[in-house]
């Protein structure tokens, strides 16, 4: 079992508009049940081996059941097209009633005809609190720059 998760401190303030907004967190241990339809804003590619987009995008997805799934993992499809989570999409969230409930991690070999894999948040959000609120005197990580990344398309 593998579980990606990770938190990314910013060197200050995010500017919230209409396009940056911030999303709440579900509780510890929540499960969203299976045939819920969520929401994923993703801005990867649209196939296997294409070019990532400029521009975010959101695709309706349904929870698969557990047992089209991996422990720790939210699991959903596309059951009326072809969509969902594609290369480039790791770390996009899944959006459920209003909520944070996964963060994108994989999807089997065919985008947008396989299950997306979602680490749930639910699971490690005692963890997560922990990081965004430290005890008092626990040092920082140093920072590093991310590379700035080539894309192709249009803005919708």
């Amino acid at each position: 079992n593998v579980t990606e998760l990770l938190e990314l401190k910013l060197d200050r303030e995010a500017n919230l508009t209409s396009n940056v907004v911030l999303v709440l967190l579900t509780q510890q241990n929540v499960i969203v049940e299976a045939g819920t339809s969520c929401e994923v804003a993703i801005w990867g590619t649209c196939q296997t081996g294409g070019c990532l987009s400029c521009f975010p995008r959101v695709d309706n997805v349904t929870v698969t059941p557990k047992d089209h799934c991996r422990h720790n993992s939210v699991c959903t499809g596309v059951l009326t097209c072809q969509g969902g989570i594609c290369q480039g999409d790791g770390g996009s969230p899944l959006i459920c009633n209003g909520l944070a409930h996964g963060v994108a991690s994989f999807t089997m070999e065919h985008c947008s005809w396989d299950p997306n894999f979602f680490t749930c948040v639910a699971r490690f959000q005692n963890w997560i609190d922990s990081v965004l609120n430290p005890p008092a005197g626990l040092r920082e990580a140093p920072s590093s720059r991310a590379e700035p990344v080539t894309c192709c398309g249009t803005q919708p």
